[in-house]
């Protein structure tokens, strides 16, 4: 996948080089001979302004139909330019289109067909992946890998940390941001259970106005792990996302509500370096260069180091 996206990006550069070498000829050309024709309209206007056979308003008329014709001609170009792009740019919009009109057809022939709803289960079977200015630094490397409906699976392996970002707006609309539906107060407030002691120390608690820049780091852990769990998903990864926050939160906050939340049953598959981390998760997933080492329980892995 990632050779192909790098084809695509090649070939994308290749075509913008060749159309930028292009523009670069014509607008060389065209402003060559519009510059050409100045000159040589002064040098013969001149002359025939000398000789008698023009007066200095038509030689200035004759400038001035000059200007607008080439202003009119260069806008023609630039315009047909931008129309033959966005021809060759709605191609894929159209395909789309015929592709929803199968589809609208399909359903008035009554052959749809119901998908199961998402229940959680995940199996990774063979997976490899590598950065490409990293390519002999596997981060996956054959991995397999079955995590179990409702089941807290911790992944031990190293990633960079994923910051959460907020919007600017009140705390109470960066929990419920992509949420679909009425949500309350009452939900929001069980979702940022984490946070909920910190955001009602704050002048307007959950009115508070705040953005990335006035708010630590786990502070917006916190209101980011609200934010995923308010939309109750089936399954939730959590790469790194208690990295700012202290070990008791850690280790009696969010792994102790996931595993006890009566409210709804999820897959969590937590990525962290420290082991405080994922000391509640269901098994522990050891990972070194990209593959699975061991799979195991915390209270073993502690044993035997």
């Amino acid at each position: 996948m990632m050779f192909r996206f790098k084809q695509w990006l090649d070939k994308l550069a290749s075509i913008n080089m060749r159309e930028s070498v292009a523009y670069g000829i014509w607008n060389l050309s065209f402003n060559s001979l519009y510059r050409s024709m100045q000159v040589l309209a002064v040098l013969f206007g001149g002359m025939s302004m000398r000789s008698g056979h023009i007066s200095a308003e038509q030689l200035t008329k004759y400038f001035l139909y000059c200007e607008w014709l080439i202003y009119a001609t260069w806008r023609v170009t630039d315009n047909v330019s931008s129309l033959l792009q966005s021809v060759g740019a709605s191609e894929k919009f159209l395909q789309l289109m015929d592709f929803c009109l199968v589809i609208s057809s399909l359903q008035k022939a009554g052959s749809r067909v119901k998908l199961q709803s998402l229940m959680g289960h995940i199996q990774f079977v063979n997976i490899s992946f590598h950065y490409p200015a990293r390519i002999k630094v596997p981060v996956l490397d054959r991995v397999n890998l079955s995590i179990h409906t409702n089941e807290v699976v911790a992944i031990r392996v190293g990633f960079v940390e994923q910051e959460p970002h907020l919007f600017r707006m009140d705390i109470k609309s960066n929990i419920k941001y992509g949420c679909r539906g009425d949500i309350k107060q009452g939900d929001i407030e069980w979702a940022a259970k984490l946070a909920h002691d910190f955001i009602l120390s704050l002048p307007n608690g959950y009115e508070t106005l705040v953005d990335d820049n006035l708010l630590s780091g786990g502070q917006k852990q916190r209101i980011a792990i609200a934010r995923a769990i308010l939309r109750n998903p089936s399954i939730l990864i959590l790469d790194e996302a208690t990295s700012a926050l202290d070990s008791q939160s850690e280790d009696y906050g969010v792994l102790h509500e996931f595993k006890n939340d009566i409210k709804a049953k999820r897959t969590v598959i937590i990525i962290a370096h420290r082991l405080s981390t994922i000391r509640n998760a269901d098994r522990i997933v050891v990972m070194d260069s990209g593959r699975v080492i061991e799979v195991t329980l915390y209270s073993k892995l502690v044993f035997f180091g």
